[in-house]
C-alpha cells in the first residue's frame, strides 16, 4: 500500500476485522471532554487541524475492493506493531455476500436487490414498514443510477465510530494533539462518496459553549483545511445531490 494507515491504538486477537476493539485507560483527555471545557481560539484550530488531517489521512488510503477487513491470524510476539498484508473479504446482508468490485453504480444496486431479497423472505418477516422502505430505497436507486449520478468510487478507508468517545487526544502547553483513534471493530473499505460526511461533531455538539458565529467558523476552517488537502471534499460533503447518493 502506498500511503501509511493513520495512528490506531489496540490490538486485539479473536475479531473478524484487522482493526479489533480495544478500551485503553489513559490519562488523556477524551476529545469529547476537550470540546467542552476549551474556549474558543487557538486550541480550538489546532483540533479542528488534527482532525481534519486525520480524516484526510483516511480519505487518501485506496484500497483495491469495497468489504471489510480480514484479520491476522495472531498477535505479535513483541510489541504493539503487527505488519500483515491488507486482506479483504465481501459483505453481506443476511448471508448474501456483496461484490467487492470497483464499481460503484453495481455496488449500490447489489446492496439494493440484497436488501429486497431479505424483504421478500418470509422467514426473516421483516416489518411491512421496512418493506416499503426498502421498496422505495430500491426505487430511487434505480432512478439515480439512469440519471448519472452513481458515478464510479474508489474504495477508501473507513472508521464506522469516528465519534469523540473514540479519539484520544492530550493538550500541552495550550495545545491539542490527536493521539490515537480506537474502536476500528467495524472498518470497512467503502466508496469514498459514503465515508465523505464531515465529522461536524467538531462544531455542533449540544454541550458546547461555542456561539452559532463561532460554530460556523470552526466549520468553515475545516473544509477549507480539507480542501487544501483533499479538494472535493466539500462538494462531496455538502452538494444536496452529493448527500443523496450518500444517504441512499
Amino acid at each position: 500500500m502506498a500511503n501509511a494507515a493513520p495512528p490506531v491504538i489496540g490490538f486485539v486477537h479473536g475479531s473478524k476485522n484487522l482493526f479489533p476493539p480495544k478500551s485503553m485507560k489513559e490519562t488523556r483527555k477524551m476529545i469529547e471532554e476537550l470540546c467542552i471545557d476549551i474556549n474558543f481560539g487557538h486550541k480550538v484550530e489546532e483540533l479542528n487541524k488534527c482532525v481534519a488531517d486525520f480524516v484526510a489521512a483516511m480519505d487518501q488510503i485506496e484500497l483495491p475492493g469495497y468489504g471489510f477487513f480480514v484479520a491476522p491470524t495472531k498477535m505479535p510476539h513483541k510489541g504493539i506493531k503487527v505488519e500483515v498484508d491488507f486482506q479483504l473479504s465481501r459483505d453481506s446482508i443476511d448471508g448474501i455476500r456483496i461484490p467487492s468490485e470497483l464499481n460503484f453504480p453495481n455496488w449500490v444496486n447489489n446492496n439494493l436487490n440484497a436488501q429486497m431479497q431479505r424483504a421478500s423472505d418470509i422467514f426473516l418477516k421483516v416489518p411491512p414498514v421496512e418493506v416499503w422502505k426498502i421498496q422505495k430505497l430500491r426505487q430511487i436507486g434505480s432512478q439515480m443510477a439512469e440519471k448519472g449520478m452513481l458515478t464510479d468510487e474508489p474504495a477508501v478507508l473507513w472508521h464506522a465510530d469516528f465519534y469523540p468517545r473514540n479519539i484520544l487526544v492530550k493538550s500541552p502547553k495550550g495545545r491539542a494533539i490527536l493521539t490515537g483513534v480506537i474502536d476500528w471493530d467495524e472498518a470497512r473499505a467503502f466508496p469514498r462518496i459514503v465515508t465523505r460526511k464531515s465529522p461536524s461533531w467538531l462544531w455542533s455538539m449540544a454541550e458546547s459553549p461555542l456561539s452559532t458565529e463561532e460554530r460556523d467558523t470552526i466549520a468553515d476552517a475545516f473544509y477549507d483545511q480539507m480542501e487544501i488537502l483533499r479538494p472535493g471534499y466539500k462538494d462531496d460533503a455538502c452538494l444536496p445531490i452529493r448527500k443523496a447518493v450518500r444517504a441512499l
